[in-house]
C-alpha cells in the first residue's frame, strides 16, 4: 500500500472513531440524563407548588369568609332579638346585614373557584406524577440495551485506535508532517479520480500528474489537500 492510500485509511478511521464518539456520548448522555424523566419531574413540581399556594389561599379565604359569616349571623340574631327599637337604627342593621349578605355570597362565589381549581390542580399533580412513573420504567426499561451498545462502542473505539497507531507507525515522516499541518481543514487526504481532486474538484494538470505518479509531488497545487491515486 502506497504511503498516501496509509494516510487515506489513517483519515477514514478517525472519521469513524469520531462518529462512534459521537455515538458514544449520546449513549452516556441517555444513561446518565432522562429527557422524559427531567420533564416529568419539573411538571411535578410545578403542579405542588401550585397545589401549595392553592391550599395557602383557600385556608386564608375559607378563614375569613367564616368569620364574615359569624359576624352576619351575629347581626341577624341582634336584629330579630328586638332589643333595637329605633327605626332608624332597625334600618340601618337591616341594610349593614344586607350588604354583609351580597359580600358573603361574592366571597362563596370566588372560594367555589378556588376549590374548583384545587381540584384540577390535583388532578394535573396525579396526572404528572404517573407521567413520571412511566418514564422512570421506561429509563430502566432501555438501560440494558444501552449498556450494551455503549461497552460495543467502546470496544469498537478501542480497536479502532490501535489500528490508527499502526497504520500511523507505517507512514513517512514527511507525510506525518504535511498531514499534522493540513489536519486544521476538512479532509486533508483525498482521493484524485479522473485527474480531478476530490476536495476542491480542480482539474490537474498533465504536468501534475506526472509528478504525483512519479512521487515527486503529494499535493493539489489548489488546495494543498494531500492526492491519493484512483
Amino acid at each position: 500500500m502506497r504511503p498516501t492510500e496509509l494516510l487515506l485509511q489513517y483519515q477514514r478511521l478517525g472519521d469513524r472513531s469520531r462518529v462512534l464518539l459521537d455515538e458514544k456520548q449520546r449513549l452516556e448522555d441517555r444513561l446518565n440524563r432522562h429527557e422524559k424523566i427531567e420533564a416529568a419531574e419539573a411538571a411535578v413540581a410545578a403542579a405542588e407548588t401550585q397545589l401549595s399556594e392553592l391550599t395557602r389561599r383557600f385556608k386564608a379565604m375559607d378563614l375569613e369568609v367564616e368569620g364574615h359569616r359569624g359576624k352576619m349571623r351575629t347581626h341577624e340574631r341582634e336584629l330579630m332579638s328586638g332589643r333595637i327599637r329605633s327605626p332608624t337604627d332597625l334600618t340601618k342593621m337591616s341594610e349593614e346585614v344586607s350588604h354583609m349578605k351580597a359580600r358573603l355570597l361574592e366571597e362563596e362565589e370566588a372560594e367555589l373557584q378556588l376549590m374548583t381549581a384545587l381540584e384540577e390542580t390535583e388532578g394535573e399533580l396525579e396526572r404528572a406524577r404517573k407521567a413520571l412513573e412511566a418514564a422512570r420504567a421506561e429509563a430502566v426499561a432501555e438501560a440494558p440495551a444501552l449498556r450494551e451498545r455503549l461497552a460495543a462502542v467502546e470496544k469498537e473505539i478501542a480497536e479502532l485506535e490501535a489500528q490508527r497507531e499502526a497504520v500511523w507507525a507505517e507512514i513517512p515522516a514527511d507525510l506525518q508532517s504535511a498531514y499534522k499541518r493540513l489536519n486544521r481543514i476538512p479532509n486533508p487526504v483525498v482521493e484524485m479520480v479522473g485527474g480531478q481532486c476530490l476536495g476542491c474538484r480542480v482539474q490537474l494538470t498533465a504536468n501534475e500528474l506526472q509528478q504525483l505518479r512519479r512521487g515527486e509531488r503529494f499535493t493539489c497545487q489548489n488546495c494543498s489537500r494531500i492526492l491519493v491515486l484512483g
